[in-house]
């Protein structure tokens, strides 16, 4: 059977985190806590959006990005967060909010920077995306 919208925005917003970091993966139990560096993306709530047009539904659906790596010596920990933050927007961004026509936008719509601690070596990047798509009513296969 063929991958539902969802299903697909999802793999490709995972084909460009890979892109990006190739240990990029939304199967959070495939990956040790203490793996660096780690990149998961996280579906989440769905929620029906206004308006849509006869026939069809609008969705708007959230995903979460899990990312944490080793500080880099000689470089603060708030640039380097700020620059993979800026090079993970860009990536499941990029020149295409569509995701090639699946979604209608890929939006990011809040982060927050985890600072290691006194002592401690990680740093996290937690990042909140929202994709707005389509499908008909009541088939989420098919657009």
């Amino acid at each position: 059977m063929a991958d539902s919208i969802r299903e697909s925005i999802l793999k490709a917003l995972e084909a460009r985190a890979q892109v990006l970091l190739p240990v990029a993966t939304r199967d959070r139990t495939s990956v040790p806590e203490a793996a660096l560096p780690r990149l998961v993306l996280t579906d989440g709530i769905e929620r029906k959006a206004e308006p849509s047009s006869y026939g069809e539904q609008t969705f708007l659906l959230s995903v979460s990005v899990d990312y944490a790596d080793a500080v880099i010596d000689g470089l603060s920990p708030s640039t380097q967060a700020n620059d993979r933050l800026a090079q993970l927007t860009k990536a499941l961004i990029g020149t295409d909010p569509t995701l090639g026509g699946l979604a209608e936008l890929v939006d990011l719509e809040g982060n927050l920077i985890v600072y290691p601690p006194q002592g401690e070596t990680a740093l996290g990047i937690k990042a909140e995306f929202s994709v707005r798509y389509r499908t008909r009513l009541g088939d989420p296969y098919s657009q």
